[in-house]
């Protein structure tokens, strides 16, 4: 009942004073460790006060044995060797291997934060990036580094790179205080203060953990003539640059003439390329969409090809006179031996001695555009193509080709087939050639052969026992509707095709209607 009295930091007290005469005979002078698992004994050294329970004699005497310099009072089971100190990695050669030059801008004008950061290969630039962010000049230039970080990891992997910031905000703490933030889990660093830009600092710590870099200060504006001066000096003239906007006068008229000289130059771009465009250039345009809807509007090429939304339709869809002009489509058939299961073929719309079919082994963008440069080698007076909207057409690098080359690009009317008749034929002319043929290798260099020829044909060949409805030249169905006319409330029967919210007539008085004045008429049987 006695030993009851007392607590175990006290019970550890007394022995070590039982016993501290032996003990610091035995120390002879040398530092003392004394491990514990009693907390009470653990806070002893900062608070250097005894828990109150504790009688004056007794206090006295310990007082005076922990307070002597040479104890230390350390919990129970800690590690005691010291901590092997990594040795800093000596300063990469900004000239040698792959550097990327960062820098960020804001002024009081802009209503965005621009990010740039410029790739040099052994000193020599390769590659350089600009965007905009909504933010200020500060999260800027940590999206910059952010940014060069990411397209690192995914070009080069784990190559080294160096990065160079002339914000030393950045690189203290890409180098010091991240992996203070990640402990405590991007909320506070290492004076209390919150974190800004967690999500940006958290890709980064995850970018560092994928690649190898080294993030180094370079200070801004200097007179030095060393590669890392030279190097932000570019990334800060491309972070300082903006668009120029280029207006004549105050009235739309300018803007209107110099958006329809950059759309008949430029090969008549749509909004989304010309704004790209625009955007290589360094050139702003107000109002580039509207601007460029009513230029496109008044474009006889335009309103011809059926690139814009319009009642008003002039000459032929399929291309303008005078121009030679073209369809494509995409047919697929058995694999043969060679590997080769689709064909790319091609026919003159207005019956030009132009027909040719290509054996392809998938559909992938860059055989399309193989094709397409055989065929403007062997027939360059092609001005126009028209195509249908699959992604095997319609994506960058088929478009970029055909821009470069200046043809004028029409598209077919999505899930509608007859809209692009002239290919639709040409293709069953193909797979009945070959079924006439028995070509059992449809892709060997005899058949493409015959192939051709077939395609050649003025006329397509057909199959007799098959019955199809109406068409116009161009491969577009014609049907009957009743008409209300609108001057007398009299209806009248008439045949004509369908074309957005009108309709062409095509028999006798030629000229378009509202399709709201019309109803379809259904054949009964």
């Amino acid at each position: 009942p006695e030993k009851e009295k007392f607590l175990l930091w006290e019970k550890e007290l007394a022995a070590w004073h039982r016993y501290w005469f032996q003990i610091m005979c035995l120390a002879d002078g040398q530092p003392l460790l004394l491990f514990t698992r009693e907390p009470e004994l653990w806070n002893f050294k900062t608070s250097h006060t005894i828990p109150g329970r504790a009688l004056a004699s007794r206090n006295e005497k310990w007082d005076a044995m922990l307070l002597d310099p040479t104890v230390s009072i350390v919990p129970e089971g800690i590690n005691l060797k010291p901590k092997r100190v990594k040795e800093p990695e000596p300063p990469r050669d900004p000239e040698k291997g792959i550097t990327y030059y960062t820098d960020g801008s804001k002024t009081q004008s802009d209503d965005m934060a621009y990010w740039v950061w410029i790739k040099y290969v052994n000193n020599r630039k390769t590659s350089q990036k600009k965007g905009r962010i909504a933010g200020s000049a500060q999260k800027a230039e940590l999206t910059a580094v952010l940014e060069a970080m990411v397209h690192h990891v995914r070009a080069h992997g784990k190559t080294p790179a160096l990065i160079i910031s002339d914000s030393d905000w950045v690189c203290k703490g890409v180098n010091n205080e991240l992996p203070t933030w990640e402990k405590h889990g991007m909320t506070k660093g290492q004076t209390g203060s919150p974190v800004k830009f967690t999500d940006e600092w958290a890709l980064i710590a995850n970018c560092l953990r994928k690649g190898d870099f080294q993030v180094q200060h370079q200070r801004a504006h200097t007179l030095e003539e060393t590669a890392g001066a030279q190097g932000n000096a570019a990334a800060d003239r491309l972070a300082q640059a903006r668009l120029v906007r280029l207006v004549l006068h105050n009235s739309e008229e300018p803007d209107c003439e110099l958006v329809k000289k950059l759309h008949e130059k430029l090969g008549h771009l749509g909004f989304q390329r010309l704004k790209k465009w625009c955007l290589q250039e360094a050139l702003f345009i107000p109002r580039l969409k509207e601007v460029l809807r009513e230029v496109k509007s008044r474009c006889t090429v335009c309103v011809e090809l059926g690139k814009q939304p319009t009642e008003k339709v002039v000459g032929d869809r399929i291309g303008p006179e005078g121009l030679i002009s073209v369809s494509c489509d995409i047919g697929e058939l058995r694999r043969t031996r060679r590997g080769n299961r689709y064909f790319l073929v091609v026919k003159g719309n207005r019956g030009e001695s132009i027909g040719c079919m290509f054996p392809l082994p998938n559909m992938k963008a860059g055989k399309i555009a193989d094709c397409m440069v055989r065929l403007l080698a062997s027939f360059p007076a092609i001005r126009a193509i028209r195509m249908d909207n699959a992604p095997h057409f319609k994506n960058k690098v088929v478009l970029e080709l055909l821009e470069n080359e200046g043809l004028l690009v029409q598209w077919s009317i999505p899930y509608k087939p007859h809209t692009n008749g002239v290919a639709e034929r040409a293709v069953r002319t193909v797979k009945e050639t070959i079924k006439a043929l028995n070509l059992k290798e449809w892709d060997a260099p005899g058949a493409v052969l015959a192939i051709n020829r077939a395609l050649m044909e003025p006329h397509l060949r057909q199959e007799k026992t098959k019955t199809a409805p109406s068409v116009s030249p161009q491969g577009e169905q014609e049907e009957s509707y009743l008409h209300k006319r609108p001057q007398d409330g009299k209806i009248e029967e008439t045949r004509g095709i369908r074309e957005g919210n009108a309709i062409r007539k095509t028999g006798p008085g030629s000229g378009q209607i509202w399709l709201g004045d019309c109803k379809k008429m259904v054949p009964h049987n």
